[in-house]
């Protein structure tokens, strides 16, 4: 994939963000992108995924029922993760994000709840809030952050757009990996899941006042960097080629598992014939970027679905 992607034309694409965010034409779809970075790992994700165990146990489960428990969760998120697929874009991305942002919210209320109850009341209340809040992430600020920051740029700037993005992401990640534990032990456990629920809700108005509505919108880059509107939502001014190194940010490594289904066969067969040939490394790389390229200007790779699919894999 990198090789289909000169260096001039990634060197090019960094100009332009720089001079778009200088302008103020980018600094919108960086703000909104980066926030719902930030959001998704603020909102308590990492501590139910590191730490879900652990607060099973603090729950006064067993710790060999802790894992399971936490293995049974876990199975319930793949399930919300594959119903999203199939809702996001006949429900639309806004209304999938509050809805589950507010979930998550009343789970995490449950949660820090369950730590403010007698012990043989607390375990049953404790492994409510985990599903929910799991399942409503699922739905929500788990693979949407990387669908809507993917459809908000501009194709000209799209991949480092993007890559600043997503570089948020980790940063928080890392940031809410070291904070939980000293938090814990600073406020208490129910403080704790209260902040994160509030969280959540600050999710919600970021939603509903800063992320536009961007289902259906073409990935192209042909709307001329319009202003935001139900039906051009983009969020960044000018516009550019659909080369591959707009598609990078949600395609790559993601492309064996991005479909299923009836085009499964279609997929082989193209496959096989356009990439698999015995050729040098380079020119396999090329033949899979462009592969890429066409599918995704074909509409036959959906970028919703590579996101999806991407994130849950990650």
């Amino acid at each position: 994939l990198l090789a289909a992607a000169s260096p001039a034309t990634e060197e090019s694409s960094w100009v332009l963000l720089w001079k778009a965010f200088r302008s103020g034409e980018a600094r919108v779809a960086l703000g909104v992108g980066a926030g719902l970075q930030l959001l998704q790992q603020i909102s308590g994700i990492n501590v139910a995924v590191y730490y879900g165990p652990k607060i099973f146990t603090l729950a006064h489960f067993s710790k060999h029922f802790s894992i399971l428990l936490s293995s049974a969760v876990s199975l319930a998120q793949l399930a919300a993760t594959l119903l999203l697929a199939l809702l996001v874009d006949k429900v639309g991305r806004r209304i999938m994000a509050l809805v589950g942002c507010a979930l998550m919210a009343v789970s995490l209320i449950i949660l820090g709840l369950a730590f403010c109850m007698p012990e043989e009341d607390a375990g049953f209340l404790a492994l409510t809030g985990v599903l929910i809040y799991r399942v409503a992430f699922s739905i929500s600020l788990g693979p949407l952050p990387y669908i809507i920051t993917a459809e908000i740029f501009p194709a000209a700037y799209r991949a480092p757009g993007v890559s600043l993005c997503w570089a948020v992401n980790w940063l928080s990640n890392f940031g809410v990996s070291l904070t939980f534990l000293p938090m814990l032990n600073t406020i208490g456990d129910a403080a704790t899941f209260f902040i994160y629920a509030g969280v959540c809700l600050l999710a919600m108005v970021f939603v509903w006042a800063c992320v536009p509505e961007t289902n259906g919108v073409s990935m192209d880059g042909d709307d001329g960097g319009a202003a935001p509107t139900e039906s051009t939502p983009r969020l960044g001014g000018g516009s550019g080629g659909t080369g591959v190194s707009a598609a990078l940010p949600a395609a790559r490594g993601l492309i064996a598992t991005a479909n299923a289904g009836a085009a499964a066969g279609g997929w082989v067969r193209d496959w096989g014939t356009r990439v698999l040939p015995d050729r040098g490394l380079a020119a396999r790389m090329s033949s899979i970027g462009q592969f890429v390229e066409d599918r995704i200007l074909s509409n036959d790779l959906g970028i919703e679905r590579i996101a999806v699919v991407g994130w849950f894999l990650l």
